[in-house]
């Protein structure tokens, strides 16, 4: 069964219950890989570890760029296996932990730039058998920011221009390649202020992007090619 006919087949209603309960094995923090932080999710860690984001990213994650989307994307380490923030078996950011942590074993999506978020129940083989509703279990999470970060991160990747340099540096010289992809790096994920409100600041770190991919440098930068 593919990825899309799972999730469809396990899609839940916020009104729908699903059984679930944590019994602290830790079991969800051993042996991944795709526990992928959004800059909001470095946000609330940098700020609750009082360190920088660049100190969280340094210390704490791992960048890559996506297969499919081609926009840099970051994830937890598991130093061994086990998750960076694991201690003594227990989480030592809970009260500020990344975001799809906080809605496990629970996944979420977006569907399009629609705006129409969804939620569907993972393939887990821990936790108990208390009854959770899902409109309490995701009731405090970051809806909004979720939705701006979705529809703006798929217009990022849909972009023409942002997709013919994609084209153009994949396969030109390894320097330039680094040197782009680091550039849209920083402004997606870094150099947010922790004394101030996130989703504005979201939303001038994008317009930032599509005016640096639309202004007539890089312009003249993807016809040189």
């Amino acid at each position: 069964m593919s990825d899309y006919d799972f999730i469809e087949k396990n899609v839940l209603n916020l009104e729908d219950r699903f059984s679930f309960g944590c019994n602290c094995c830790g079991d969800c923090c051993k042996n991944r890989d795709d526990i992928l932080v959004n800059p909001y999710d470095i946000f609330r860690l940098s700020k609750g570890l009082n360190i920088s984001d660049s100190q969280l990213l340094q210390m704490y994650c791992e960048v890559y760029i996506g297969s499919t989307s081609k926009i840099p994307l970051v994830r937890i380490c598991f130093p061994g296996g086990v998750c960076s923030f694991l201690k003594n078996d227990r989480c030592s950011v809970h009260s500020f932990k990344p975001s799809v942590c906080k809605l496990y074993p629970l996944g979420r999506g977006m569907v399009g730039e629609s705006r129409d978020v969804f939620y569907f129940k993972q393939d887990v083989s821990c936790g108990g058998k208390d009854t959770q509703l899902v409109k309490d279990w995701v009731k405090d999470l970051d809806e909004k920011v979720f939705i701006k970060w979705s529809t703006s991160f798929f217009k990022l990747m849909t972009d023409k221009n942002y997709k013919l340099l994609v084209e153009k540096f994949t396969s030109y010289e390894e320097e330039v390649y680094k040197m782009f992809f680091y550039s849209v790096f920083d402004i997606l994920y870094l150099h947010y202020d922790t004394r101030f409100d996130f989703l504005p600041q979201l939303d001038e770190h994008f317009e930032k992007v599509f005016s640096m991919l639309h202004s007539s440098d890089i312009e003249r930068l993807i016809y040189k090619f």
